[in-house]
This record gives structure tokens, sequence and C-alpha cells, in this order.
């Protein structure tokens, strides 16, 4: 896939009939890269004359204006406007919320005034003029289809009916969240939250709003906007306590397992960076120069789990170092301690609650911790253990041994 770069065309006396301003997430985030090859496929397709800035484009600087840093904010605006001025761009259209207001309502006063458009009212043009046409049976119809209003595609810019019409194009069955449409509820993630530690409170806001989305009853989640994406993912799967689809099942029942339990929640953008060092390190795992087959992921942002199936190739003492030098890697890249085995684990009011060991019989007694309770038991040392054994109710763990529940055993 060619994608031409404002510099190639104006190289050839060319100027495009609309700018693709890509964003951030859709240049680095992995999931947000499929949306952009997507979007510049049905350019291709529709024959669109389209261009990219390419590594000229810089962040708009959303996120540094929104964290209170103007003064970074108008460099890169500056820098950005500049670039955007030369090449004598009138029309934008951008696949990220954040860029579009940024570009159509904050640029402006800084000297870059531009017709900038969101991808889902430029779909719905599209489609609107029978240039997309969609195919009669497609994998989407039918499907209960639930969707979240980005705040700065909402609240801020009043755009509600293009992404429902495009929705509504794919043959499905829409329904609405209790909370949507000018009433909607930020995923979580506006105002440089996504960058930024949790602030005191009960609950995370995407835990709240991916509730939301589930008591629709949708089976699929829909969102037009990168960081909305993220994070209402992140609430489904803190909400879905299901882990066992993402084992895999080619690998023999009795291949070892480590479990190491962080001290506190991995951030978005740490976990992403800690998924290509997870990838780097199963795919150079050896023994004796063997490769191993390994998995490693993180689950619900406060496990790594590393499993090895022995059946293929052994792993030796050398090759269990070199785990152990991964992880002793990762605390010391994201300040976490992950070898506290006297810290545990416990669902509480729906969320992963950590407490001291030490402390147990005072949370037994006070009715923090019932028999009931779920409790992550890191001690699993098989794929078969993991799968029967990880998360189970307190009274069914080693722990029950430990404390008295009188008769709520």
């Amino acid at each position: 896939m060619h994608v031409p770069t404002m510099a190639e065309m104006m190289a050839k006396g060319e100027s495009p009939e609309v700018l693709f301003w890509v964003g951030c997430a859709g240049s680095f985030d992995q999931r947000a890269q499929k949306i952009t090859r997507a979007f510049v496929t049905i350019l291709d397709k529709v024959g669109v004359n389209y261009a990219i800035l390419g590594k000229e484009e810089m962040c708009t600087g959303d996120p540094a204006r929104r964290s209170g840093n103007e003064f970074m904010f108008q460099m890169m605006a500056y820098q950005n406007i500049q670039i955007l001025n030369g090449y004598g761009i009138k029309k934008i259209v951008t696949a990220c919320p954040h860029c579009f207001n940024t570009l159509k309502n904050e640029y402006p006063e800084l000297g870059g005034t531009y017709e900038v458009i969101h991808h889902a009212t430029f779909l719905q043009q599209l489609i609107d003029e029978g240039k997309i046409k969609m195919t009669e049976g497609g994998s989407f119809k039918g499907k209960k289809i639930t969707y979240h209003d980005s705040c700065y595609l909402g609240r801020a810019n009043n755009i509600y009916e293009a992404p429902r019409k495009v929705l509504e194009a794919l043959d499905v069955s829409l329904v609405e969240m209790k909370r949507c449409r000018s009433n909607g509820l930020c995923c979580g993630a506006g105002g440089a939250q996504m960058f930024k530690e949790e602030e005191k409170g009960d609950t995370r806001i995407n835990f709240e709003r991916a509730n939301e989305a589930l008591e629709t009853g949708a089976s699929v989640i829909a969102a037009a906007c990168p960081f909305c994406n993220t994070m209402m993912t992140d609430g489904v799967k803190k909400m879905n306590l299901d882990f066992k689809e993402h084992i895999p099942a080619d690998f023999d029942d009795k291949s070892h397992v480590w479990i190491y339990q962080s001290s506190r929640l991995f951030f978005m953008s740490e976990a992403l960076q800690m998924e290509d060092m997870l990838n780097d390190f199963v795919s150079n795992w050896k023994s004796h120069g063997d490769p191993v087959k390994g998995y490693a992921n993180l689950f619900f942002g406060h496990f790594i789990l590393l499993m090895a199936d022995e059946s293929a190739t052994g792993v030796s003492g050398c090759s269990t170092d070199s785990s152990v030098h991964l992880i002793k890697s990762i605390e010391e890249k994201f300040k976490v301690q992950l070898f506290d085995r006297q810290n545990l684990a416990f669902i509480v009011k729906d969320k992963i609650q950590l407490l001291p060991l030490n402390q147990l019989d005072y949370a037994v007694d006070n009715d923090f911790i019932s028999a009931e309770t779920l409790y992550f038991n890191n001690t699993v040392l098989s794929k078969k253990e993991l799968l029967e054994k990880w998360i189970v109710p307190v009274k069914e763990s080693w722990l029950a041994k430990r404390v008295q529940f009188s008769d709520k055993l």
C-alpha cells in the first residue's frame, strides 16, 4: 500500500483534494493503525485524491494543552500551522476527535483556518453520495451494537448522527446506553487523563462506562475515537474475568506457568510498551540454544503470565534465569514490585484490590474479605492448574486454612 505524502505531491506540482491527518494514535497505536489502513483503503477504493504529511506531521498539542502546558501546545501548533499553510491546505479529514477538535476550533486563533471533517462524517457523506455501497449480508448484519459518544465529537462539536448513520448502513441493530448523545459519559481519557495517574475514587470512569455498554446486551461496542477504543476495551476486559480464551489451546496441560503480580495497576501506555517486551522475549526464548515454545501476556493490568510448553523443549536453569531477568527489567523500567509474595490480590466490589498478608485477619474480621471473595491464587504451576485454580473463592484456596471464617464457610 502506497500512501502519498504532501512532499511527494508538491514535487509533482499536484495538490490533493483533502489532507488526511493521521494523528499520534493512528500512527503508533497498533489497533489505531488498523483503522488508519482501513480508512486509506476506502479513500483509494472510492478514488479520493488525498495525501498525508508523513514525517512532517507533529502531535496537534491537544494533550499538552489539556494537561496545562500551554507553551508546549503553542510550539507544536505553530509548527503544524506553518507546514499546513506552506502547503496551502484547505481541507483536512482525521479519525481522531481530539485532533479534529484542536484543528477545527483551536488552530484558527493561531493562524490555521481549515475545513476540518471527522472521518465518520466523511464516510457518511461518501455513503450518501453513493460512492460507498454496502454488500448484502456483511459480517455485522443483524448484530446488536451500542455506540459510545466521544466527548470531542458529541458535546464539543455536536456530531451525533453521522457515526450512527454509518453503523446503520451496516444493517445492524443499534441500541443506546442509558447515558448517550449530549448526556453521554466520558470514557475517562479526556483532559489528558489518558497519560496521567489516576485520582482517588471508588471506580474508574472507563469501568463504569463499559458496564453501561454491557448492560445494553450489545455484542459490539462501537466508538469513533482511538482513545475511547482503548479505554472501553480496557473497561470491558476488567469487567470480564474469563481469561481462559486467551490461553493458547495448543499448549500441553502440564506446561509450566509463572505468575508475577504487580504492586500496582499498569497504565495503558505501560501495558502497550510491555506488550512489545513480552513478545520480543517469547520470540527469542531459548533453552540450550533450542527455541522454547513460550507464551507471555499481561492480564487484568496486574498479572504477568509466562508459560513454557516443556513437551516441546525443556526449560533449563539458564532459560529460567532469562525470564527472571525479563521480570526484573520490567520492575526497573516501570518502578513496580513483581516478586512480593506477601501481597495478595482479591476482587472486591468488581475491582482488583491488593492486601498485605499481615492485614488479612483484620480484613476478614471486618468483613472486607469473605469466604466467597474471589482470590488470585498465583501459586499455580501448570496450565491445567491455571485454568482450574487461578481465580477461586477464598474458601477453596490455601488461605482457608490460615483464617477463621466461623460459620461463613
